[in-house]
């Protein structure tokens, strides 16, 4: 069998080939090895230090981290009550050190390996139903509500947020909020 190379085929090689390069090839999260900072409460110690959402944590006191369960096998270890140094570095070569008697108050996930965005399905979330207090809406008003929350919260820069008017068998109007990646604590102070 003597296989030709046309142009179609040509085509559909490079097309094939930018698609590979755009979902995995150029992503620098493909090569890193550590934990992305997906969330850090304000007033914490570790806000105070400047670690920064989206900071990626490459080494605890010298212990390389380069999944979830290094970062949380050395942090469950390190904190039984008592106060403790920690030395955080991050991907860009900062040094943080935290002394406390508690773990520091960071969310961490494993570094994205491609350009894909997960919704709430695939990466998690979380979901809220919310109901009005002291007053009954219509239906406009509850799409109205919708509206203004979903601007909102997109003011924050979200990605992936879903805001819907829900009707329920008896006739009552809710909202509900859904965001992928976040805490119910982050959903919570977010509405």
């Amino acid at each position: 069998m003597n296989l030709k190379f046309t142009w179609k085929i040509w085509l559909l090689i490079i097309f094939l080939l930018f698609s590979f390069i755009s979902i995995f090839g150029l992503y620098p999260g493909f090569l890193q090895k550590g934990v992305l900072i997906t969330h850090i409460e304000p007033n914490s110690l570790a806000a105070e230090q400047g670690l920064k959402s989206g900071q990626i944590i490459n080494y605890i006191d010298g212990n390389e981290i380069s999944s979830i369960t290094d970062y949380s096998e050395i942090i469950s270890k390190k904190f039984v009550g008592e106060y403790s140094k920690t030395e955080i570095v991050t991907n860009d070569g900062a040094s943080f050190i935290l002394y406390s008697n508690s773990s520091p108050e960071i969310t961490v996930t494993n570094i994205p390996k491609t350009n894909v965005k997960m919704g709430l399905d695939l990466a998690g979330g979380s979901r809220a139903l919310i109901k009005a207090e002291g007053k009954e809406l219509t239906v406009d008003e509850s799409r109205d509500l919708a509206s203004v929350i979903l601007n909102r919260l997109n003011v924050y820069g979200l990605s992936d947020v879903k805001v819907n008017s829900i009707t329920d068998l008896a006739g009552d109007n809710y909202i509900s909020v859904e965001i992928a990646g976040a805490s119910p604590e982050d959903l919570k102070k977010l509405i």
